[in-house]
């Protein structure tokens, strides 16, 4: 599965605003540039640490540059009512089979193209529901070795430190004018 459910619906969009961090990831997938981020979704493009470093998921290879970027959305309701959050994520070696429930990250949902190399992205996408906990946030550090306050390190994928931030899941509301998306894509 390349992404778990996306938003159509630009007035509905949400960033990685410091209000928005404290809200579950529904959420995820790779792109291969920043700008073909889906429609909904914030790129995960720079390192927490060094605003200047790339959050660069592949290695370059001798002959071309190839770019990989995470990118969430906190977006919720998903299309068709899907009430999901991300509940885990693990770095998994690409020798490893991926644990029961998890679905791995291992195409660019722009291009098609591998999404990562050595080493795999595993998400575990649960329904939601009020007061459980979630991921809320994914960071990159490329200097620092320690995450930043209430995150924790979860392993390393080109060099970078992938860190991520609980949370719990707030009450299921809705605005009344709000409109459901569809998917982007939710294939396997």
């Amino acid at each position: 599965m390349d992404t778990i459910d996306s938003s159509n619906n630009p007035k509905a969009t949400l960033g990685s605003s410091e209000t928005c961090q404290n809200l579950p990831i529904t959420g995820i997938c790779i792109v291969s540039r920043p700008n073909n981020a889906p429609t909904g979704y914030h790129c995960i493009r720079k390192t927490y640490d060094d605003p200047l470093q790339d959050a660069d998921l592949i290695p370059d290879s001798i002959l071309e540059r190839r770019s990989r970027f995470l990118c969430i959305t906190r977006h919720f309701p998903l299309a068709k009512y899907s009430a999901i959050v991300l509940q885990d994520i693990r770095l998994i070696d690409e020798d490893e089979s991926h644990p029961p429930n998890y679905v791995i990250l291992s195409d660019t949902i722009d291009t098609k193209e591998k999404g990562t190399i050595k080493c795999k992205i595993a998400v575990k996408m649960i329904p939601r529901e009020a007061g459980m906990k979630s991921i809320n946030d994914i960071i990159f550090l490329y200097r620092t070795k320690t995450p930043p306050s209430s995150y924790c390190t979860i392993g390393k994928i080109n060099g970078l430190c992938m860190c991520i931030r609980d949370g719990i899941v707030p009450p299921m509301i809705q605005a009344l004018d709000q409109t459901i998306p569809t998917p982007f894509n939710n294939s396997e």
